[in-house]
Order: structure tokens, then sequence, then C-alpha cells
């Protein structure tokens, strides 16, 4: 119907409204509290998740910074010891040739040391030939106890005495360390 006006009343009068009554589109109260009380359980639970998550993403962080340190301290090491690899082979190169050298000073002096032998105690150089320093130090001191030295410097004369002078060098050595022996009994 139409709205009335009266003449009195300044305001037009509506209709009341009539409740509504439920429909196949509309949702109880009670089922929206049971899947809102789901849905909070659910972000709880993703919360719980997202938690959880994110602690051991920062402890796979922490164990990845350690094993870069790791590596990176393994690296200084290995860089260290490359250096000390190159050292060593360079100390290995200088003592070699050190030894080398030695070898051929030792040589080249036992060589001189013959020699002077040789003319000192008039011994032929094959008979010292293969001896090694200790035993040219043997000899020598067998033949100044048997009396062989030849003063040198003096007059050029031989020394010693005229018996012992057709003797081999061998002889004469022999003989020294039998002197030396008899010698030492006393």
């Amino acid at each position: 119907m139409p709205e009335s006006t009266t003449p009195n009343s300044p305001e037009p009068t509506t209709p009341p409204v009539e409740p509504t009554t439920p429909t196949e589109k509309m949702v109880k109260e009670s089922d929206l509290l049971a899947v809102k009380k789901g849905l909070e359980k659910q972000i709880g639970d993703l919360k719980t998740e997202l938690e959880t998550k994110s602690r051991l993403a920062d402890e796979n962080y922490q164990s990845l910074l350690g094993e870069r340190a790791s590596k990176e301290a393994a690296e200084k090491q290995l860089q260290e010891l490359q250096e000390k690899a190159k050292n060593l082979e360079e100390l290995e190169k200088n003592l070699k040739t050190s030894e080398e050298t030695r070898e051929q000073q030792s040589k080249t002096m036992l060589d001189q040391r013959k020699q002077i032998m040789t003319k000192t105690y008039n011994i032929s150089l094959d008979a010292l030939e293969g001896k090694s320093w200790q035993e040219l130090d043997y000899m020598e001191t067998a033949l100044k106890e048997v009396g062989q030295l030849r003063p040198s410097g003096i007059d050029g004369a031989g020394g010693g005495g005229g018996s012992a002078a057709e003797l081999t060098a061998r002889e004469k050595m022999l003989a020294g360390l039998e002197e030396r022996q008899k010698s030492k009994r006393r």
C-alpha cells in the first residue's frame, strides 16, 4: 500500500519489516564459530611450523657460517703448507748441492793428503789408493813410530835408519804398529 500521509504528520510512515527466516543461502552462526575455531587452530599450527622452520633455518645458517670459516681456515693452512713445501724443496736442493760440494772437497783434501804422504814418507801413490782419511791417520801414526818421517825443510835428507829404508810401505806400517803395541805393553 502506498504511503499514507496525514496533514498533521510531517514524516511518511513505512510498513514494518518482518524478520527474515533462514534460507538455504544463509549459514548458521554455530557453523561459522566452528569454522573460525578450526581456522584459528590451523593458524596456530602454521605459526608453530613457521617458528620451527625458522629455528632450523637459523641453525643451518649458523652451521653454514661455521663450515665457511672452517673452509677458509683450511685454505689458509693449505696455502701456508704449499709455501712451506716450496721452501722445503729449495732447502733440499741446497742440501743436495752442499753435500755434493762437501764430497768433492773431501775427495780433494784426501787426494792432497795422499800426495803429501807420498812425498813425506816416500810411499807410492798406489799403496794409498782407496784408503779413507782414518786409515791414512793410522798409517801416518805407524810410520812416525818406526821413524820414517823425513824432516822437511832442514836439509832435505831422509830420516830414519838404513834398514828401514829398504822396507816397503806395508812393512814399515806393520813394523810401526808392532812397535806401538810393544810400547803400550810396557
